[in-house]
């Protein structure tokens, strides 16, 4: 993940609104298209021009050859409200990122995220790293609104969770439950992803605790009924997997 500024030049100081509001609009059809991480990107006004900064997936993220159909309409809007098109600088690598996937083509998608993450939800099976939205096929219209809204869902129910206090319980077993909403709405986006793309897409089941370690070791996949638990956790962390119903699951964190 890289931090990088954006640099819009003011032609016409008549048009600060407009000009305001268009930014703003911009920002949001990156977010929607997964260029930009997050949803607070601070702005600064001078007397010649506003600056943004902004987190995304990497160096090119801001690409025109990325963009969606929204972000092309607003581009051409940038000229009648004043704006020159921004200028990006690339300001470093996010000290908490993780690393992007760097294979050639990997053979299979995970989707995962935690309270704090910014990143995409979607991992690559093979490494782990982060596969960046606009990389997939649209998923909703011309953006990922279905995944990012997930997202959004899953991080305020396990922000819940990780507070213990106010709404733990339902926080965690809408991660932990198979039929839950959140799994559910989690489960019909790895099958719409995996249609579009034609590779494995597993579903990640949270599970923080467990009546003994015997019981979370031969507990069943909740779906099928079989037997997932892997020989060797994957990434050190799902110690199950189920690859007829594209689930994963970790060892109960009070018994690991």
């Amino acid at each position: 993940m890289h931090t990088q500024k954006m640099q819009f030049t003011i032609l016409d100081k008549d048009k600060r609104e407009q000009q305001v509001d268009l930014i703003y609009t911009l920002l949001g059809c990156w977010v929607q298209n997964g260029q930009i991480l997050g949803n607070q990107s601070p702005i600064a006004e001078s007397t010649d021009s506003f600056k943004v900064f902004v987190n995304t997936p990497d160096t090119d993220s801001l690409e025109v050859n990325y963009s969606n159909a929204y972000t092309r309409e607003k581009y051409k809007n940038l000229k009648e409200v004043g704006l020159r098109v921004p200028i990006v600088e690339n300001l470093g690598v996010h000290p908490e990122s993780i690393e992007l996937c760097d294979c050639k083509d990997c053979g299979s998608y995970i989707l995962f995220t935690t309270f704090i993450a910014i990143e995409s939800p979607l991992r690559c099976g093979d490494c782990f790293g982060i596969i960046p939205l606009y990389k997939l096929p649209k998923t909703n219209k011309h953006g990922y609104y279905d995944i990012l809204a997930w997202q959004n869902n899953y991080q305020s129910c396990d922000s819940l969770q990780m507070g213990c206090r106010i709404g733990e319980r339902f926080g965690m077993n809408q991660m932990m439950k198979f039929n839950s909403p959140l799994s559910r709405d989690g489960l019909a986006i790895c099958q719409k992803i995996e249609e579009l793309t034609k590779k494995a897409t597993y579903y990640y089941l949270y599970k923080g605790s467990a009546r003994s370690a015997q019981l979370e070791l031969n507990r069943k996949c909740p779906s099928c009924g079989e037997k997932w638990l892997r020989q060797k956790p994957l990434f050190d962390l799902f110690s199950f997997q189920c690859k007829k119903c594209k689930l994963l699951s970790n060892i109960a964190w009070d018994y690991k």
